[in-house]
């Protein structure tokens, strides 16, 4: 008798579990929460047991993207309204794990809609991955009551007509499907710096369809990485600051400075524990279709190594010192949950034609 395939499709062997830093309660959007959840939370009455929830309103209503009014949980103190001083969530405490909003059951989960099911990955957004994926729980378990949540808006959902995996070149679905296992198996390098590993990925892609490529040159390559980071420097100089009781305020700056130090520094070496965290990071972007929302794997790996560069220079020391995950982690966590910023988002198709660039010369 076969074994039963789980609900939710997870990759082979990754862990994840909470370690409370709160991480999430301060830096993410507090919503919005899907209108069964708000009602129960109303009749439960959140000032009854919780203090700051009787000492201001502990929601507001917005307009989310289709035009539809929505709430979202207020924030006391910068983070959320909700969490105590023991980084634990009161709504979690008072009335169960059920009566928190689908966003916060779900992050760090990834949750995509495919052909055949449902697959999970932990968002590299989550600033406590890089240990979790270590000492944590394995997420195959965790993730199968993922489609169940109820939700403010439909899960994401991968299916396209077209994948490009090579400037210009895609594959329909069937195709993807099928060559899907390879590419992961192509990014199973855990001791190898990412940029050696998108060059390899790459060059197999080339030689399995047949495709002639430019031989990669150093020079491009540090040219083209110039030119995305000045723009994004650029966008990030020209974003309005978020309000000054939000605590994402400083990080527009704060990412700037990121970004100049990688134009002006030379990327600091990684460690293995490092570079193990940054290729499963890859793996979830293929498994999750995290790449999609780029347009294709060229522009999404040219945008990785982007990202990684970045960290790698603004962290870099007098001495030479090879970068750890921990390290890498808060850089890189803050930053990805900035780079969903409408102004980041429209730069980057802007600079989609160079981030190809950048996977081509990897």
């Amino acid at each position: 008798m076969t074994e039963a395939q789980p609900r939710v499709q997870t990759l082979p062997g990754a862990r994840w579990s909470c370690g409370s830093c709160g991480h999430c309660c301060w830096s993410f959007d507090l919503g919005p929460v899907e209108p069964a959840t708000f009602d129960a939370l109303l009749a439960a009455d959140p000032a009854s047991f919780w203090p700051p929830a009787s000492q201001q309103p502990w929601y507001e209503q917005r307009e989310g993207p289709d035009g539809q009014r929505l709430a979202w949980l207020a924030r006391h103190d910068g983070a959320c309204i909700f969490l105590g001083t023991d980084k634990h969530c009161a709504i979690h405490a008072q009335l169960g794990e059920a009566a928190k909003p689908a966003f916060c059951r779900e992050f760090p989960f990834h949750l995509v809609q495919e052909r055949l099911g449902h697959t999970a990955v932990v968002r590299p957004t989550c600033a406590g991955l890089h240990h979790a994926r270590i000492d944590g729980e394995p997420i195959e378990p965790q993730a199968q009551g993922l489609p169940d949540l109820p939700r403010a808006y439909p899960v994401t959902r991968f299916a396209p007509e077209r994948v490009e995996i090579l400037p210009g070149l895609g594959l329909d679905l069937d195709g993807w499907y099928s060559a899907e296992p390879a590419i992961l198996r192509l990014l199973e390098a855990p001791d190898e710096d990412p940029r050696q590993t998108v060059a390899q990925l790459r060059d197999a892609l080339a030689r399995a369809t047949g495709r002639s490529l430019p031989a990669p040159s150093d020079e491009h390559y540090q040219a083209a990485m110039a030119v995305v980071l000045a723009l994004l420097a650029t966008t990030l100089r020209s974003m309005a600051p978020p309000p000054s009781s939000d605590p994402r305020a400083a990080l527009p700056g704060r990412a700037v400075a990121w970004f100049e130090a990688a134009m002006a520094t030379q990327p600091a070496p990684l460690d293995a524990g490092a570079q193990a965290y940054l290729n499963e990071i890859l793996r979830s972007q293929v498994f999750g279709k995290l790449f999609h929302r780029m347009g294709g794997l060229p522009r999404a790996l040219g945008l990785f190594l982007v990202d990684v560069h970045m960290a790698r220079a603004a962290l870099a020391s007098d001495d030479g010192s090879a970068l750890g995950a921990a390290q890498l982690s808060a850089v890189l966590a803050h930053w990805w949950n900035m780079a969903g910023h409408r102004d980041v988002v429209q730069a980057l198709k802007l600079a989609g034609p160079t981030l190809e660039d950048i996977f081509i010369d990897a």
